[in-house]
């Protein structure tokens, strides 16, 4: 077997799996950012900023990493994929400086502290609805302009949206649960009863998304009732049913990791749903992988660097969350102290003062 004929399976598996890394860790960072303005308590919110501090920039490094796999590997799909993607991807960007700038200057804001505050949440929940947005517009499809046709419009224009929507829920699920993980006491409880309704309204979108895609989709349609694909299709749903029960019946466990656990296994499941409607498309359901792959000598160059790269943002982020690992620790409280009342016969004090 050549080169030419399992690098861009290589470069296709490492771009899907930078973006699934992208979209879990960073997933729990936004989720924490939408949820930051439904604590009441200044205390806690800074505990809940104090839990995603140390893995903040390395989490997006996923983020660099897939869209270099994409321009290496494939560059006829990235100059497909760009043009269509041009105004969610622009919002994505913004909200991530935007994230960044509110989260720094919050600690500086004094007065306009609230300002940042505000800002802070809003750019975490336009980069999940950007982030939704592009992948109901990648499920749908990017047809050949020449031969596009408009039967379905109305779907066209409603899917994407549906799907942004459901992208804020599974990021609120995967932040709730991260703070089940990381913190204790009153916030605790809070990411434990905020995980009942993110996983319901997740489930509800997810499952709503499952019967509007073959309906938006007729590519999707026909992959999903081939007879080859009808067990895999339907067992799909049936191990997510199992661990959406396993992370409803765990949220007020004594493991605090598990329900994280359960919902990164359903992150997983539906980024495999998604893999298998569309496989072997880049450019859905346009460009194959091996339609759009870049030559194989220039495949070869690349991945010497890939080898060397790709360790290394493995490791550091290994140890980041082995070093930060645990509950966050919350900031001791200063309390003023009052005026120091002397007794009358202290030895310290003059013996002309003393009444008696």
């Amino acid at each position: 077997m050549s080169a030419a004929d399992w690098l861009p399976l290589v470069f296709a598996a490492l771009a899907a799996l930078s973006v699934l890394a992208y979209v879990l860790m960073d997933g729990w960072d936004l989720g924490v950012g939408i949820l930051y303005p439904l604590v009441a308590r200044d205390a806690d919110r800074q505990l809940m900023l104090d839990s995603i501090a140390p893995f903040w920039d390395a989490n997006e490094t996923w983020l660099v990493f897939g869209g270099m796999m994409l321009l290496a590997g494939f560059p006829l799909a990235y100059a497909t994929l760009l043009p269509v993607l041009y105004m969610p991807l622009i919002l994505m960007l913004l909200a991530l400086v935007v994230r960044g700038v509110s989260y720094e200057f919050r600690h500086h804001g004094r007065e306009l502290r609230p300002l940042w505050e505000w800002l802070f949440f809003f750019g975490s929940i336009l980069m999940a609805l950007a982030q939704g947005w592009m992948l109901g517009r990648i499920v749908e499809g990017v047809p050949d302009p020449a031969t596009a046709q408009s039967g379905y419009g109305w779907l066209r224009s409603l899917f994407p949206a549906f799907c942004a929507v459901g992208m804020v829920g599974g990021y609120a699920l995967l932040g709730s649960c991260w703070l089940i993980l990381k913190a204790g006491g009153a916030l605790q409880i809070f990411g434990r009863e905020v995980a009942h309704s993110a996983l319901l309204v997740t489930l509800a979108l997810l499952l709503a998304v499952c019967v509007w895609t073959p309906l938006a989709v007729p590519q999707v349609a026909q992959r999903w009732f081939t007879p080859s694909y009808l067990s895999l299709i339907w067992l799909l749903p049936v191990v997510t049913a199992v661990t959406a029960w396993r992370l409803w019946h765990s949220l007020w466990g004594s493991d605090d990791a598990h329900p994280l656990r359960c919902a990164v296994a359903l992150f997983v499941l539906a980024f495999l749903g998604l893999d298998v409607s569309i496989y072997p498309y880049i450019v859905p359901y346009r460009y194959t992988v091996f339609e759009a792959a870049n030559d194989a000598a220039s495949l070869r160059f690349t991945s010497i660097g890939v080898a060397l790269i790709l360790p290394v943002i493995a490791t550091y982020l290994a140890l980041g969350y082995r070093v930060f690992r645990g509950k966050v620790a919350p900031h001791p409280v200063q309390v003023a102290a009052g005026p120091h009342i002397g007794a009358r016969r202290s030895s310290g004090n003059p013996s002309d003062l003393h009444l008696s």
